[in-house]
């Protein structure tokens, strides 16, 4: 059996386990575990296995060295964002000065939604809402001029979170994976037997993929470090409602009074209605049979009295 076809397999777990351990790991278990995975094939290619456990160990001491990696105090990598609450006279027109001044500081609008919101006492009053990203070094800036053109802050929440060890492990985890698909392609290149290249291949590929994911989550990062994102909600002034006067006793009883005698004209004049307009035509379709049934058996009976004293006469 061809010596590199054993020995590649052993080189591409080897160099996945060195990609994939936490970068705090000491660099002379690679090397052993390099050297006892290559044990069995020693009398295939002992100086190749001897040589695959030295690339090794290098890249797990290059591992190290990211490890201690720290920032500096300016290198910090903080996520900064706000919310606030404004009172403004105009919503609206507010919101179309947010969006200048969030470009005149280099940043940018990312939503924005202009409503009616029903108060306390039932009006509708104008409302909005607001998010922008500036940059970072001027969030405070923006922060002041918000707050400064409205009428009232009713609320104001200010976050920040430190990121940078995230950043920094995220860094380190890239270029592992980064010197892992050098060495891999690296392999491929000097592979000369199809299934070797295709399943370093395939590993390749999914180093990559891993890559790229971290690339990523480091945008994400580097992006909202640079651009604080800040929410604002607009409202305009609730109408005020002015109580009156309390009335005096006698007016409210003669108030109360009015109102109970209008009720009762106003019951007088529905019934009578109802009396003209419903109760009487139907009293007139229902009850006409009957009366005219009554004017028959009448006449009926006048008839009949009639009768014997025409026969006497006679």
């Amino acid at each position: 059996m061809n010596a590199k076809r054993l020995l590649y397999p052993l080189v591409l777990f080897t160099l996945m386990l060195g990609a994939c351990a936490p970068a705090t790991a000491n660099a002379d278990v690679f090397v052993d575990e390099a050297l006892q995975q290559a044990e069995p094939y020693a009398d295939v290619d002992a100086e190749r296995a001897v040589e695959l456990g030295a690339a090794v160990e290098g890249q797990s001491a290059a591992e190290s060295d990211l490890a201690v990696v720290v920032p500096a105090a300016d290198d910090r990598v903080i996520l900064k964002n706000a919310s606030l609450t404004l009172e403004v006279e105009h919503p609206a027109a507010q919101v179309n000065a947010i969006m200048r001044l969030a470009e005149e500081m280099g940043g940018f609008v990312v939503t924005s939604n202009v409503y009616a919101q029903a108060s306390s006492n039932g009006y509708q009053v104008p409302s909005a809402e607001i998010t922008i990203r500036v940059p970072a070094d001027q969030f405070n800036r923006v922060l002041a001029e918000l707050e400064g053109d409205a009428n009232q802050v009713i609320t104001r929440s200010v976050t920040g979170q430190d990121v940078t060890q995230q950043y920094t492990d995220l860094q380190s985890r890239l270029r592992n994976l980064e010197e892992a698909a050098a060495q891999l392609q690296q392999i491929m290149d000097e592979a000369d037997d199809t299934v070797d290249v295709l399943a370093v291949y395939n590993e390749l590929v999914r180093v990559n993929e891993q890559a790229e994911v971290l690339r990523g989550q480091i945008k994400y990062y580097a992006e909202a470090a640079a651009y604080s994102a800040i929410s604002i909600q607009l409202r305009a002034p609730a109408p005020v409602v002015e109580t009156p006067a309390p009335r005096p006793a006698w007016q409210r009883a003669f108030e109360n009074a009015s109102e109970a005698l209008g009720e009762m004209w106003e019951a007088t004049v529905g019934l009578a209605i109802w009396l003209g307009v419903f109760l009487l035509p139907t009293a007139l379709i229902y009850l006409s049979p009957f009366a005219l049934l009554i004017v028959l058996i009448r006449w009926w009976k006048q008839r009949r009295a009639a009768q014997p004293a025409a026969a006497a006469g006679d």
